[in-house]
Order: C-alpha cells, then sequence, then structure tokens
C-alpha cells in the first residue's frame, strides 16, 4: 500500500475546493486531503497534523502569497492560479512550485502527476542539498580549527557567510563577496537584513529562530547585490557555532538560470495552450467572413497588440496590391471604418511587405524610427514597433497578418517565432474555407446544368407523347361527335329515340369525356415546371399515369404486352409526382427499345413495412445489357443505342432523380433474356393509409379508363 501523502488545501472557493480534492483523491488513494478556507485556519492544521504538501491559491481572506509563504516551519507550496502572471510571481516570492488552472479545467488532469513530480523534485532537492550541506559543513568544520580553514572557505563556489542569530555578518567567503559586490572588509560590516528585500525580513527571523527546532532549512529566497539587482537564490542554513558564539551558515546557488527557464518553460507552455485552442477555432468553421474574425478574436491569445489587420491580395488588381479585409483596435487611434476600408497597400512601394512576400518571413521592426525602410503615413503616425508574417497557400502569396504597437521596441523575437505558427494555421483555415467556398459554386453550377439535362429530356419525351396523346384523343372524339350527330339527325326527323338507346349514347359520351379528361390531365402535368413540389402520392397513382400518357404508343409497339403486379393499399409516398413520372416513362421506353423482337414489360410495386420503404421494378424480356458496359450505363452521354436513337442522358436522369428522392436503383441484367430494373425508396415519415384507390391487376389494356 502506497504511504500516504498528507495535502493541505487552502480554498475560500468551496466549489472549485471541493473539484479539485474529488479530482486528486480519484487520481490516488494515497492523497489524504485537508481542505481549509483561510490563513487562519491553515495555521491551525499545520499545528495540528503532519502535512506533506501544502496547496493553496493567492488570495485568501486574511492572506496573500506572502503570508501563505511565510508561514513558520511550513511545508513545500504548491500555489495553484488562473493567471499565468500570478502564477509566475510566485515562483519570485518563494514558492516551492507553480500551477496555472485553465478556465476548461484541463488542470484536474494534470494536477497529481504535477504535485507527485513536485513532490520527487522537493525530496530529491532536499537530499541533495542535505548532502552538498553535510559534506560542506564537514570539511568546513574539519579545518575550521586549522589555518586551511579560510583558504578552502575562499575557494568553494557558492557564496557562504556565517552570521549571528540577529543576521550580523560574521564571516563571507571570497564568492560571497563577488555575489554581493561588496569587499570582504564591507560585508562583515552589514547585516543581512540589508541584503535581502525588505519584505522577507521578518520571515529571515522566522526561519533563523526553527534553527533550533530543525538540523537545517532549504528554501528559494532574494539577495540584492551593490547595484541594486534582485538575484534569486536557492538558500541552505543550519545552526553552527563559529568563533565560540551561535551562529548560522548560509550556503547560496545562483538560480536566475533555473527561474528563467521556469518562466521560458511556462510562456511556452501557455503559447503552445493558445496555439492549440486556436487551431481547434479557426478550423471549426468553413464560412470564410467568420473565419476571418475569428483569426483576430483569437491572435491576442498568442501575441498581443494595439491594433490588428489582416490583408489579402485584391483580386481586381493585378495581385501586387493588397487591402484590408478585417482589422480592430484602430478606432482607438482615431481611424474610421472608412479610412481603413480605402486602404490599398502596394507591395512594391514597400521594402518590408516585398521581402515579406518574397522570402516568406515574419517582419519585425522593433522601433520604427530607427528603421530607415519604414514609409510613414498620418495613418500610421502613433505606430512605433510592428510585426507582420505573409499568408502563403500552396506556395502561392494570399495576403498578410499585420501587428501594430504604440510603444517601442514591443516586439521580439519570441513574438516573432509565436506568429509564424499562427500565421500557419491562419492560411491554412483560410484554405479550408476557399475550397470550400469553390466546392459549393461547383455544387451549384452542377446542380444546374443537371436540372438543365432533365428540362432537355423531358422535352424530347413531350414532343414524342404530344403526337400520340394527339391521335388518342382523336378516338373518344370520334366517338363523341358521331353519337351527338346521331342523335340529332333523329330529333331533326322527328324519330323517337328509345331511353335504353338514349342513355347508352349518354354513357358513351361520358366515358369518352372523361377519357379524354384523364388523358389531358396527365400531360399538363407531366409538361408543367417543377419547382421540387413535393407531396404526399400514391406511387400506383403515379404509375397509371405513366402508362396512360404511353399508352397510345402500345398499337404501334409490335408484339409487346404491358403487365402490371400493384400491391394494393400501399401507404402514401412523399415525392416529386412528375419526376416520378418521368422516371417510369424513361425505365418503360428503354425496356421497349430493348425488344426488337416483342416480349412482355412487367411493371411491379411493393412495400416493406418492416424496412420502411417502397419498390418499383420494370421488367422486360429483351436483349439485356453486355457486362462489359452495364457499369457505365449511368454516365451522361453514355448509350449502347444506334446514332440518332438515344441522346445518352436517359438513365442518369433517372438516377439523379431517384437519389435526390433519398432512393436507390439497380439494374440486373442478363443478355438475350432480359433486364430487370430495381427502385427502392425510403418511407417518408409523413404518411397516411390510401384505403379508397384500387388498381386492377393482370394486363393493362386501357381498361383502367
Amino acid at each position: 500500500m502506497a504511504k500516504p501523502i498528507y495535502i493541505l488545501l487552502v480554498n475560500p472557493n468551496q466549489a472549485e475546493r471541493n473539484l479539485i480534492q474529488r479530482a486528486l483523491e480519484a487520481a490516488s488513494p494515497a492523497f489524504n486531503i485537508t481542505p481549509a478556507i483561510s490563513l487562519a485556519e491553515a495555521q491551525i492544521c499545520l499545528v495540528k497534523q503532519p502535512i506533506d504538501l501544502l496547496i493553496s491559491v493567492p488570495a485568501l481572506p486574511d492572506g496573500s502569497t506572502a503570508h501563505i509563504l511565510a508561514i513558520p516551519n511550513r511545508p513545500p507550496c504548491i500555489i495553484l492560479s488562473a493567471s499565468a502572471d500570478l502564477a509566475a510571481a510566485a515562483f519570485e516570492s518563494g514558492a516551492e512550485a507553480a500551477f496555472y488552472m485553465d478556465p476548461q479545467q484541463q488542470f484536474l488532469k494534470l494536477l497529481p502527476p504535477f504535485i507527485q513530480k513536485t513532490l520527487e523534485q522537493q525530496i530529491k532537492s532536499q537530499k541533495l542539498a542535505e548532502e552538498h550541506l553535510q559534506r560542506e559543513q564537514t570539511e568546513l568544520e574539519a579545518h575550521q580549527a586549522s589555518e586551511r580553514f579560510k583558504i578552502l572557505f575562499d575557494d568553494l563556489s557558492d557564496p557562504i557567510i556565517i552570521h549571528d542569530l540577529s543576521g550580523k555578518l560574521m564571516e563571507a567567503n571570497a564568492a560571497a563577496c563577488k555575489h554581493f559586490g561588496y569587499a570582504r572588509e564591507e560585508l562583515l560590516q552589514m547585516n543581512l537584513q540589508q541584503l535581502i528585500p525588505a519584505e522577507i525580513g521578518s520571515l529571515f527571523m522566522r526561519r533563523t529562530a526553527q534553527l533550533s527546532r530543525v538540523e537545517h532549512m532549504i528554501f528559494d529566497s532574494t539577495h540584492i547585490s551593490s547595484t541594486g539587482e534582485h538575484i534569486p537564490v536557492e538558500a541552505h542554513i543550519k545552526a553552527t557555532t563559529f568563533n565560540g558564539q551561535n551562529a548560522v551558515i548560509a550556503i547560496s546557488r545562483d538560480i536566475r538560470e533555473r527561474k528563467a527557464s521556469e518562466e521560458n518553460s511556462l510562456r511556452s507552455r501557455l503559447v503552445a495552450e493558445a496555439l492549440r485552442d486556436t487551431a481547434a477555432a479557426l478550423n471549426s468553421t468553413l464560412d470564410f467572413d467568420e473565419l476571418l474574425g475569428r483569426i483576430l478574436d483569437n491572435l491576442h491569445r498568442v501575441v498581443p497588440f494595439d491594433a490588428a489587420n489582416i490583408c489579402l491580395l485584391d483580386d481586381q488588381k493585378d495581385q501586387k496590391t493588397v487591402m484590408l479585409v478585417r482589422y480592430t483596435g484602430y478606432e482607438k487611434f482615431g481611424l474610421s471604418e472608412t479610412e481603413l476600408g480605402q486602404i490599398r497597400i502596394p507591395l512594391n512601394a514597400y521594402h518590408l511587405f516585398k521581402e515579406m512576400a518574397e522570402k516568406n518571413i515574419v517582419g519585425l521592426i522593433p522601433c520604427v524610427e530607427e528603421d530607415p525602410e519604414w514609409v510613414p503615413s498620418p495613418i500610421s503616425a502613433w505606430v512605433h514597433s510592428y510585426l507582420g508574417a505573409p499568408l502563403f497557400i500552396k506556395g502561392e502569396l494570399a495576403g498578410f497578418i499585420n501587428l501594430d504597437s504604440a510603444i517601442p521596441y514591443f516586439y521580439t523575437n519570441e513574438h516573432k517565432e509565436t506568429l509564424a505558427f499562427f500565421a500557419h494555421q491562419a492560411a491554412t483555415a483560410i484554405e479550408n474555407a476557399r475550397l470550400y467556398q469553390s466546392l459549393q459554386s461547383d455544387l451549384a453550377e452542377r446542380e444546374r446544368m443537371q436540372d438543365s439535362m432533365m428540362a432537355t429530356q423531358k422535352l424530347a419525351d413531350l414532343g414524342t407523347l404530344a403526337a400520340g396523346v394527339a391521335h388518342e384523343l382523336n378516338s373518344p372524339l370520334q366517338v363523341i361527335t358521331g353519337l351527338c350527330e346521331s342523335n340529332l339527325m333523329s330529333i331533326d326527323e322527328h324519330k323517337t329515340i328509345e331511353p335504353e338507346r338514349l342513355k347508352k349514347s349518354l354513357n358513351l359520351i361520358n366515358r369518352s369525356a372523361w377519357r379524354m379528361c384523364d388523358i389531358i390531365k396527365a400531360l399538363s402535368l407531366y409538361s408543367r415546371a417543377s419547382n421540387e413540389f413535393l407531396d404526399e402520392e400514391n406511387l400506383n397513382s403515379i404509375i397509371y399515369d405513366a402508362l396512360l400518357l404511353l399508352e397510345h404508343q402500345f398499337s404501334r409497339w409490335t408484339n409487346i404486352l404491358i403487365e402490371t403486379d400493384l400491391q394494393e393499399n400501399m401507404p402514401f409516398y412523399t415525392c416529386d409526382r412528375n419526376k416520378i413520372i418521368q422516371v417510369i416513362i424513361n425505365l418503360i421506353t428503354n425496356a421497349r427499345d430493348s425488344m426488337s423482337l416483342g416480349g412482355e414489360i412487367i411493371l411491379r410495386s411493393r412495400f416493406d413495412a418492416q424496412n420502411h420503404c417502397f419498390t418499383i421494378q420494370v421488367i422486360d424480356e429483351g436483349e439485356g445489357i453486355p457486362p462489359e458496359v452495364i457499369d457505365r450505363i449511368f454516365d451522361p452521354f453514355f448509350t449502347t443505342k444506334p446514332p440518332g436513337k438515344g441522346t445518352g442522358l436517359g438513365l442518369p436522369i433517372v438516377k439523379g432523380i431517384i437519389q435526390a428522392h433519398g432512393g436507390q436503383i439497380d439494374v440486373q441484367s442478363t443478355p438475350q433474356k432480359g433486364t430487370t430494373v430495381t427502385i427502392t425508396l425510403p418511407q417518408d415519415k409523413r404518411v397516411v393509409t390510401a384505403n379508397d384507390l384500387h388498381y386492377s391487376q393482370g394486363r393493362y389494356d386501357g381498361s383502367n379508363a
């Protein structure tokens, strides 16, 4: 079983404290958490029970970071902060570690291993310090009584001072004199409190007093040199005797490089997190205008600025001029949207833009007043430091991101490197948005061409149908006119018309007239322009109208018989009636054209209640489709018919209509035996059942009229 780790968690925010406590306890059963809400409560807990690690937020109701770190005989401390600046400041104040709490609460996953690492580093550092102190103390004590003590003392590379319990210096080695910048005689006239910041003077006295209870102490502190420079150090102090009186020996190690490395690491981590979040934000939209706004919204997270803009190549020009398309921050310098919207930047007129465009490099001007290539203007008179990056897409310049600051020497090489990464992400997102716009445009053009193809095929079908319909209307018209003339002649000749004969004549006239109405209505509906009008339709009724429009051609189709096998009482199907009729007419016509020697065409309809789909089949006994071309039958303009007999648009249009309805079309064919075309259409959720529509089964011979 792992050794318990006793942690004191100090946070006045109950919700945040509970969240952190649950995360730590879930991460390791070894974590034993004691909560506290104030500095006073924390001090009581430290007295009552052993604590291995103190975790606190910077601000408490009765104290701050300095008060937390000044708690006597406290354990190692981690400062949790939602501000990167406060976290960095905690290092300078003497905290063993600081941890940044990101708003997305990702820190809850990272905090447990960070605690383990901090404790391990503290144990390791303490062990090394103990060994180091013990070794140097042993050497010092071994030579203190000898004449060689002073030589050895001065030869040690780390600054060493010996002071009494009040802080008055009693001895200092050569490294300490160099460290503080004073001669040895000057140092021995000083008190340690003159060499440390005033705010930690009381902390020094408490630590000195604690040496009576502990063997030695290790902590981070700050020294002040003769020039006023604040030097961060790691101090190792231990009680000793010197010249017969109680004293403290302090060995210090300059940790400026370590602090700088920690600060750089923290900054790098924060920038990396910001770049990661920025990449996710930029790539989550394909809308070009929205993307440009997001680029500026996220730019300040990685590089600070007073004002910034995005320039893109002016497509109306010769691609040597850029124009501002998005900007922010300029209004506080008195620049209006009208002025900014009219800005055009000729690349050849500005050396910096030309160089960035030609070499694909980030441009940095720390102080524009000192740059001979800077071109001043009334609009940019307030700018004193500039940073810019080109946007390249597939090796071609697309524009620039420009950052302006009113502070001279504001931008550094670190900002330059960060902006280079950001500009690459922005260019990738812009490329994706432009590709999406191009794709949308291509899809719109493709849809327009498809509509045009369908209209062309429909006009061709109508031309064929119109002649036959005119002929078909002639038969019922002859019946009507013949019966009317016969009855009128009888009336003119004053002949009596038998009631039974008159009734039969009127029935024939009525049936013929309604037959004409059905034919005209079907042709009218089919010929009207389609606007993707969807309605609840009965598929059998649609099949019937398609047959009605083709009926006039049956007499000319040698040895061809139409057979119907339609399921009754099917639910209604939501569709574009005209387009489904166009599909059926096209498939029946293709079946007819494949049967030069005659045969039977079967039209079948079914509804699959289990899979919620409709099927329509057109089955013929024709010549079939050769296996080598069956995969190409839906290609536009591909046809197996002789020249002048087909356009190659029928089946591509059929497939497009079926796919637009969310359906599928399948073709199975055996050479010299026939072809089966199966259309599967998904049932719409908005359906009703038709119980009052019935279609006779068997041969279609016009009797359904």
